[in-house]
């Protein structure tokens, strides 16, 4: 996982002719996460699953809402300096994950690094959730996205196969789909 700033996101989603942000028009799902919050985790793998499989991942986030007591932000420190990025969140606010097989389930294909980029993007996407900040979650190779944005998440695509996809996540993990 790397950090990105805008430019270098740009760089990377402009030549294949995407961008963050959906293009309209464009089909959208909505709800809440999980009411128990045992189930973010693979909750979040299958938010992950429902895009494409084998691109690389890119979890953006638009606006950081701190916490009162700043855990979130002290977790968030953490990890860039794990990752030895010197840029605050407002100047790289991108986390770029390596292509892999997103969708693997049988252990022997899952490697030891494979599993590690799931767990840091799992953390991270709880991050944002748990913050209520905003975000988006997609991958490089296709124009669906899934938006985060103040406790609520939206699924995003031109697909109508995708969005009858999307119905069956949020209602495997009981989401309410009455938004704040």
């Amino acid at each position: 996982m790397r950090c990105l700033s805008k430019a270098e996101a740009a760089a990377i989603l402009d030549p294949r002719g995407t961008s963050i942000r959906p293009p309209a028009p464009i089909d959208r799902l909505g709800a809440r996460p999980p009411g128990d919050i045992a189930l973010l985790p693979d909750f979040i793998r299958e938010l992950s699953r429902w895009l494409s499989p084998d691109g690389e991942r890119l979890l953006w986030i638009d606006h950081w809402e701190p916490g009162a007591y700043g855990f979130d932000h002290a977790i968030l420190a953490l990890i860039r300096a794990g990752l030895r990025e010197p840029r605050a969140l407002d100047e790289a606010p991108g986390y770029l994950f390596e292509a892999q097989n997103w969708a693997a389930e049988d252990q022997a294909e899952v490697s030891i690094e494979m599993a590690r980029n799931l767990g840091e993007l799992i953390g991270l996407a709880s991050l944002v959730m748990l913050t209520q900040s905003y975000g988006w979650l997609l991958s490089t190779e296709s124009a669906d996205r899934i938006e985060f944005w103040e406790g609520n998440f939206f699924f995003y695509s031109r697909e109508p196969d995708q969005i009858i996809r999307a119905y069956t996540i949020v209602d495997q993990f009981d989401c309410s789909r009455d938004l704040k």
